[in-house]
């Protein structure tokens, strides 16, 4: 019986220790994201007009938001002379402005071919405000994005006209949400009418589009920068505090380097110590799915 308990307990303990030694890509540290679309009426009533399905990201993936607009059909001397749209990407998929955010997401304008966060889109002349009235330390701390349009003259929008785009760049595992709301819309014709909000809003189409347009970033626990979390990671660490040089005789990390740090101090206590190794393994244990 004896036996037949060590040997199982043998079997484990091979499986545990190759479980251990799997590379962990960076595709397992994965962001889920919902977004909505939604119409607000003169009494700022919420209707739905649209529910995406969930995208999921690795994180550091940049997407890019896009929202556009067109009238469902032609009718001469119409004009867009006005509106708003806000898009939220909050925990709570809430519309506050005031939320803090997270941090799940975070402005970005590494990739500057894509309208940035702080820009204004300059295709129907729109301004951009990016929550203003939230006192934060950076610019990640912002969790809304705000397009107003006003002009005397109007915009046709007869064909599927982008309203603006920004970029967020994925920083954690986990879930959370954007949802972008339309909340004011004005027509203007020929004549000088005007007819405003929920009347206004059914007559249009419209489309929020999010995508990953490209990838920024290091992955935690990376220390050799293959591509991925494994045990060669946790020796790396090791063999650096044991004072091994490199072939130019050099440390193994150079921890001086911010970048470097960031990826090998895994537990964020600032520094390099096998307590970050102790983290790796567990990580690679599946003890834990993230780092600090």
């Amino acid at each position: 019986m004896r036996k037949k308990l060590s040997a199982v307990l043998a079997v484990i303990l091979a499986f545990c220790l190759f479980s251990a030694a799997m590379p962990v890509s960076a595709s397992e540290q994965k962001l889920t994201v919902t977004n909505s679309l939604h119409l607000f009426s003169s009494n700022d009533v919420d209707t739905v007009y649209a529910t995406y399905d969930p995208l999921e990201v690795s994180v550091g993936d940049i997407l890019e938001v896009k929202v556009s607009a067109k009238f469902k059909k032609t009718i001469e001397n119409r004009y867009i002379t006005g509106m708003m749209v806000r898009s939220f990407f909050s925990d709570s998929g809430q519309y506050n402005i005031y939320e803090y955010n997270a941090g799940y997401l975070i402005y970005t304008n590494e990739y500057p071919q894509y309208n940035g966060a702080m820009g204004t889109y300059s295709q129907l002349g729109g301004g951009v405000v990016v929550n203003p009235d939230v006192s934060a330390t950076g610019i990640e701390d912002y969790n809304c994005f705000i397009y107003t349009y006003s002009s005397f003259n109007g915009y046709n929008l007869d064909e599927w006209t982008q309203l603006y785009s920004f970029t967020l760049r994925a920083e954690q595992t986990g879930e959370t949400h954007i949802d972008t709301a339309v909340l004011d819309m004005i027509q203007g014709t020929g004549y000088g009418d005007l007819q405003q909000r929920q009347s206004c809003m059914n007559d249009m189409d419209y489309k929020m589009e999010i995508s990953v347009v490209g990838h920024s970033g290091v992955i935690k626990g990376d220390c050799n920068g293959d591509g991925e979390v494994t045990v060669d990671d946790a020796t790396l660490i090791q063999r650096f505090l044991a004072e091994y040089l490199d072939e130019t005789g050099a440390p193994l990390l150079d921890v001086e380097d911010e970048e470097v740090l960031a990826v090998a101090d895994v537990n964020n206590d600032g520094k390099v110590s096998v307590s970050d190794v102790t983290e790796i393994q567990r990580y690679l244990a599946e003890i834990i799915t993230e780092f600090a």
